[in-house]
């Protein structure tokens, strides 16, 4: 009872004992507590002197505040989207382990609903082709600009489409027997064909040696002798070419 009557003491000097109602008193009743409801109630507003200036930077704060939420579901141009609806699909994202993307859509923010939905529906078809027929880029008719294919069209076209199989089919037959004979995995695409045609234009353009000139034990034995002497023709043929430009140049 001593720490409440000193905590009302203080309520009072504030000012807002008016505000507190007793209930802890052993003498307080049903007929006291309507008494004491009464008399706060008749009170009216609070009659104390505030400051003009306390009370208008509470006023802007509350207006402040209450422009921030009218602020935050009020529909932006077009779209019909507030920020309270944008910054919920943001969060939404982030928590399902979407990362921010680095591109801008152009005019995005004139999309009417009806424009956004038609995208979607536009997406959503593209997404179901790719799953589809793969990635587009790889497709045999990627690159085809006809729309759609006549009879004949068609007619005209498989004669040419023939002879093409057929082309491919040799140089197939051909590059597998290359592989071959050059001991490589025969390749599985036509990226793939570019090495194995490297490797067998450097063999191509190799020295003509005998059979028995590679199984020398040389190659073992004495192999740093020969990547001496190779680097040694390569600074030889070198020189042979500087000195032949510089003999052009004189020339001239």
């Amino acid at each position: 009872m001593a720490a409440l009557e000193v905590v009302k003491r203080r309520l009072d000097h504030a000012g807002i004992g008016d505000a507190c109602l007793e209930l802890h008193s052993n003498k307080a009743n049903k007929r006291a507590v309507l008494d004491e409801l009464r008399r706060t109630w008749e009170l009216g507003s609070p009659r104390g002197e505030f400051s003009s200036t306390l009370t208008d930077k509470l006023l802007a704060a509350r207006n402040r505040l209450n422009s921030h939420a009218q602020r935050m579901h009020q529909s932006f141009r077009a779209t019909g989207l507030t920020p309270f609806k944008v910054i919920g699909q943001l969060t939404r994202l982030h928590g399902e382990g979407q990362s921010p993307v680095d591109f801008t859509i152009p005019q995005a923010a004139t999309w009417t609903p009806d424009d956004l939905a038609k995208r979607r529906g536009i997406l959503h078809e593209l997404i179901q082709r790719i799953n589809d027929i793969g990635k587009p880029s790889a497709h045999p008719w990627c690159g085809i600009g006809l729309s759609m294919v006549l009879p004949t069209t068609l007619e005209r076209l498989m004669p040419r489409i023939e002879a093409i199989g057929q082309s491919i089919a040799d140089i197939e037959a051909q590059v597998f027997s290359l592989a071959e004979r050059l001991e490589q995995e025969p390749p599985a695409s036509i990226e793939e064909i570019a090495p194995l045609s490297s490797l067998a234009a450097l063999i191509g353009e190799a020295p003509s040696l005998q059979p028995t000139a590679f199984t020398a034990a040389a190659w073992d034995k004495r192999i740093t002798d020969i990547i001496a002497a190779v680097r040694i023709g390569s600074l030889f043929q070198k020189s042979a070419e500087d000195l032949s430009a510089l003999h052009n140049l004189s020339r001239l």
